[in-house]
C-alpha cells in the first residue's frame, strides 16, 4: 500500500510539478504530509477535477507552525507549476 501511495506521488510530482511531501523537522524526523495533489475524476463527491491541499501531523508537530510554512510552500509550488 505505502509503496503504490508513494509511486503515485511521485508520478504527480514528475507530471504535474506537485504532489503529496514527507514533512519533516529540522532534525529530519517525520512530521507527517504535506502538499496537493489532483482530486481524482472517477469520484462523485468533492472538489472533483479540483486540486487538494492537504496536510497530516502527528500531535507533537501541532501549534508549531508547521501547517502554516507547508501551505504556504505548497501554494508556491502550485504556483510554479501554473495550477494556482
Amino acid at each position: 500500500m505505502y509503496e503504490e501511495i508513494t509511486a503515485r506521488q511521485r508520478m504527480h510530482d514528475a507530471q504535474l510539478g506537485y504532489c503529496l511531501w514527507t514533512l519533516l523537522d529540522e532534525e529530519g524526523e517525520v512530521l507527517g504530509f504535506t502538499g496537493a495533489q489532483p482530486w481524482p475524476e472517477a469520484k462523485a463527491w468533492g472538489p472533483v477535477g479540483r486540486i487538494e491541499i492537504g496536510w497530516r501531523l502527528g500531535r507533537a508537530a501541532w501549534g508549531k507552525g508547521y501547517a502554516y510554512a507547508a501551505a504556504l510552500a505548497t501554494l508556491e509550488r502550485l504556483r510554479g507549476a501554473g495550477s494556482a
